[in-house]
């Protein structure tokens, strides 16, 4: 998934929190509302000054340092991360919604494409059918993009189902269930070993461990088609398996 800054709370000062990056185990954060998509820093509603004058930020950091921060943004407003290296498909990788999966490095440009292949395939929508309750499956076009490692980015693959299963309504269990079938097609297609990013515990700063990184099996989504027009939630999950 693509790391972001996720404003999750706010206060009557008008400081946020923020939650920045992604780890396999949570997520680290800081008292200040975030600057800018992409970015590791915050900037506070009022700068303050330390005690040789350097406007600071509450979190520690140089007011010029965000300055440059947001100079680099302008340059490179892909925040340095990498575009995607095989894209299979008609939908933008870049502008278009989707779902990701973390893949190894032994997943190239060869698996990407026998992907895309099954995806679209007739197989692949009949197996639909299993989660739209009695109702013929809608024809989804899929595009399926590579995006190799970067500084802010794990390597993945980034799925675009067109349509897109709305996950709110009447499509809820066929938005799960596409992905859990998606899901299982990766792990059938990666036989690598999982890429240890050197994430750190947010609790104890310690280094995750490499099991930390290993592949779970997909969940298959349980639905009770015979509520879902009820306003109860009628999508459930069976308890995660143990990771493969």
């Amino acid at each position: 998934m693509h790391s972001e800054a996720k404003r999750t709370a706010g206060s009557s000062d008008g400081v946020a929190t923020c939650a920045l990056g992604r780890t396999p185990r949570g997520s680290i954060t800081c008292h200040h509302a975030p600057a800018k998509r992409c970015t590791d820093r915050c900037v506070p509603p009022f700068p303050s000054r330390n005690r040789r004058g350097v406007r600071r930020l509450p979190c520690g950091v140089p007011l010029w340092c965000c300055r440059f921060i947001f100079a680099m943004l302008i340059v490179d407003p892909g925040c340095s991360r990498r575009g995607p290296s095989a894209v299979y498909g008609t939908a933008d990788p870049i502008l278009g919604s989707g779902f990701t999966e973390s893949v190894s490095d032994s997943f190239a440009t060869r698996e990407t494409e026998a992907l895309f292949g099954r995806l679209n395939s007739v197989a692949f929508r009949q197996a639909l059918a299993k989660y739209t309750c009695g109702r013929v499956p809608p024809a989804i076009v899929f595009t399926v993009s590579l995006w190799p490692k970067g500084q802010y980015q794990e390597r993945q693959i980034l799925i675009q189902p067109r349509p897109e299963p709305d996950s709110t309504g009447s499509g809820r269990c066929l938005s799960f269930g596409l992905s859990f079938l998606a899901e299982s097609e990766i792990s059938r297609l990666d036989h690598g070993t999982p890429i240890n990013y050197h994430y750190r515990s947010p609790f104890t700063g310690r280094e995750l461990p490499a099991s930390a990184y290993a592949r779970s099996k997909p969940i298959e989504p349980l639905c009770d088609c015979s509520q879902q027009f009820t306003g109860k939630e009628w999508v459930t999950f069976n308890p995660r398996p143990n990771a493969q």
